[in-house]
């Protein structure tokens, strides 16, 4: 399945963010990128994926369509109401604010 497009600079507008560089935070745009690292991850539809660092979902969604469940765990509280709106058409996901 190939997923639309991500307005990434739109989301981090309308929410007012800006990725914070002390975290780490660099959110990927390119789909070819976001689904080759699905596929070499060779996830099969009945596992569960526990993704470390969600960002605003990009990858998130991906993963959603590969795997049965997906745990999108995110340190930064200001990035969980973007993250929940981009994952919320996705039952099989679900967000936890938190430290890994």
């Amino acid at each position: 399945m190939i997923l639309d497009r991500m307005d990434v600079p739109g989301l981090l507008r309308q929410y007012g963010l800006r990725p914070d560089k002390s975290l780490g935070q660099n959110f990927l745009l390119d789909e070819s990128t976001l689904q080759q690292v699905v596929k070499a991850a060779e996830i099969t539809p009945q596992e569960v994926v526990l993704e470390i660092g969600s960002g605003l979902g990009s990858l998130t969604r991906h993963l959603a369509i590969s795997a049965s469940c997906v745990v999108a765990v995110e340190l930064d509280r200001r990035l969980i109401p973007p993250l929940v709106q981009v994952v919320s058409q996705y039952s099989n996901v679900q967000v936890v604010e938190g430290d890994i």
